[in-house]
C-alpha cells in the first residue's frame, strides 16, 4: 500500500489496515484448532498492517497526540491478538471457549451450529475489546458505569447524550488549553527544558521546581487524561450510534483520580486498563510458562511488574518517534520502567507500616491518602521530566493537539472560562459526572 499525503485518503487505508488486523484474528478464532501452525503465520499477518498503520500515521493530521494514539494502537492490537491466538486458554480462543465462556452470548441464544456471520461478530467483538469489558478475562478495575446509566450503561439514546454532553465540555477544555500553550512565551522552552535539564536535580531554583511538581501534575490528570478520553468517548458515539456496539461495552475509560494516592493506584485504578491485559498475558506467559519463577513469589510480582512498565516504555518509545524522537531521546523506556522502582518502595513501606499497626483498622483515612498524593506528585517530580521535557522541546511551545474549529479565538478567553464553567455546572447536575 502505497504512502500518500492526502489525509482523507490515509484515513481510508488506516481504517481499511485496522479492518484486516480485527479480521484475521476473528476468522482464526473460529475456525481453527488450538496450537494451529495457521494461527502462527496469522501473527505476521496481523503485525504487516500495524506496520503500515505506523508509517501512515504522521500523514493523518496535524495532531500529534492523535496520530502517536493511532499509530500505538496497531501495535497494540498485534500483542493483544498473540494474547487471543496463542496464549489465552492454552493455546488460544476457539468458538468452543467463546461459547462456555458467554462472550458469544447465553449457550442457548448460540448454538455450535450458529451461522458463521454471527460467530464472526462475537470474535470481532472480542478482539476489540481490548480490556475484554464483560468476559472472564476482563482487565482488573476497568471502571463500571455511572451509577446515572446504571450497570448496563443505560438504553442507546440516554448513553450517547451522556457522552455527546460530556464530549463537548471536554472539546471547550481542550480549546482553553490549546489557547493558554500559544501564549507561553517561546523562551520558556529554554528557560525550563533546555536539553540535560531533566536530568538535573541539585541546582534548581524555585521556580524550577516548582514546574517539576506542577508539570506532572498537569499533563497527567488534565491534559494527557483529557486526550485520551475524549478520542475514547468520540468513538463510543460512534460505534454505539452506529449499531457497531453496545452501551454495556463502552465502559469509562479512567476511574477515580482520588485513586490515585499511591504508584499502583494510580497504574492500577486511575489511569486507563487498555494496556493492561495484552501486555501482562504476554508477560505471564514469558515469566510462569517458559521462565517458570515460582508463583506466588515477590520474584514473579516484581518481574512481572517491571516487564509491563518496560513494554509500555517502548511503546510509548514507538510513539515519540512520530514527533521526530528516537527511543533513546524520548525518555519513555527509563520512565516507564521506573515506576516498577517505585512501586517496590511504597509496597515495602506500607508492609512496614501495616506490621507497626497490625492490631489495627486497615481502612485508609484522609491523611493517609494525602501523605500518599504527595509521594506521588513526588515521584513523578522526579521522574517526569525525562520523558516530558524532550518532547515539550521537540513541539517548542505548540500543542500535541489541534482541534477542528478554536473557539477561544473567536468570543475571548474570558468570556470561555464563563462557558466553560456554566456548561460543566449544567453536565455536572445533568449527569452526575466525577473526577
Amino acid at each position: 500500500m502505497a504512502l500518500v499525503n492526502n489525509p482523507i485518503q490515509a484515513f481510508a487505508n488506516v481504517a481499511l489496515l485496522f479492518a484486516v488486523q480485527i479480521l484475521i484474528p476473528a476468522f482464526l478464532i473460529i475456525t481453527t484448532p488450538k496450537y494451529s501452525w495457521l494461527r502462527y503465520f496469522g501473527i505476521p499477518c496481523i503485525a504487516f498492517p500495524a506496520y503500515l498503520i505506523f508509517q501512515l500515521a504522521p500523514t493523518l493530521s496535524n495532531s500529534i497526540f492523535h496520530n502517536s494514539f493511532l499509530a500505538c494502537e496497531g501495535i497494540l492490537v498485534v500483542a493483544h491478538c498473540v494474547n487471543l491466538l496463542l496464549i489465552l486458554q492454552d493455546g488460544g480462543l476457539t468458538w468452543s471457549d467463546l461459547r462456555r465462556s458467554g462472550v458469544a452470548g447465553e449457550k442457548s441464544e448460540t448454538p455450535p451450529d450458529a451461522t458463521f456471520l454471527r460467530k464472526l461478530i462475537s470474535a470481532v467483538r472480542l478482539v476489540v475489546s481490548l480490556r475484554g469489558v464483560d468476559t472472564p478475562w476482563e482487565a482488573k478495575n476497568t471502571p463500571p458505569h455511572p451509577s446515572s446509566l446504571g450497570p448496563g450503561g443505560g438504553s442507546r439514546a440516554s448513553f450517547l447524550i451522556r457522552q455527546g454532553a460530556i464530549l463537548a465540555w471536554q472539546y471547550l477544555f481542550l480549546d482553553v488549553l490549546l489557547e493558554v500553550t500559544k501564549q507561553e512565551p517561546p523562551e520558556n522552552t529554554d528557560k525550563f527544558y533546555r536539553p540535560g535539564m531533566e536530568y538535573e536535580y541539585l541546582n534548581l531554583t524555585a521556580e524550577e521546581r516548582f514546574i517539576r511538581a506542577f508539570m506532572p501534575f498537569v499533563s497527567w490528570f488534565v491534559v494527557s487524561r483529557l486526550l485520551l478520553d475524549s478520542t475514547w468517548r468520540a468513538l463510543s458515539i460512534l460505534f454505539v450510534a452506529s449499531g457497531l456496539g453496545s452501551p454495556q461495552s463502552w465502559r469509562p475509560l479512567f476511574g477515580s483520580m482520588w485513586d490515585a494516592y499511591t504508584l499502583r493506584n494510580f497504574w492500577g485504578k486511575f489511569w486507563h486498563q487498555i494496556l493492561r491485559w495484552p501486555f501482562t498475558s504476554n508477560v505471564n506467559f514469558l515469566t510462569r510458562r517458559v521462565v517458570k519463577l515460582p508463583v506466588p513469589s515477590l520474584l514473579d510480582r516484581y518481574t512481572n511488574n517491571f516487564l509491563v512498565f518496560l513494554l509500555s516504555g517502548i511503546l510509548h518509545a514507538v510513539s515519540a518517534n512520530i514527533m521526530g524522537l528516537s527511543a533513546v531521546e524520548s525518555g519513555s523506556i527509563p520512565y516507564f520502567s521506573s515506576f516498577a522502582l517505585g512501586m517496590m518502595l511504597e509496597d515495602g513501606v506500607q508492609a512496614f507500616y501495616n506490621r507497626l499497626h497490625a492490631d489495627k483498622e486497615r481502612k485508609t483515612g484522609i491523611w493517609k491518602k494525602v501523605v500518599g498524593f504527595i509521594w506521588v506528585v513526588f515521584w513523578m517530580s522526579l521522574t517526569s521530566p525525562w520523558y516530558m521535557f524532550p518532547s515539550r522541546r521537540k513541539v517548542a511551545g505548540e500543542a500535541a493537539w489541534v482541534l477542528p474549529f478554536n473557539l477561544t479565538e473567536v468570543i475571548g478567553m474570558p468570556m470561555m472560562w464563563g462557558l466553560l464553567g456554566t456548561f460543566g455546572m449544567l453536565v455536572k447536575w445533568a449527569f452526575g459526572t466525577s473526577l
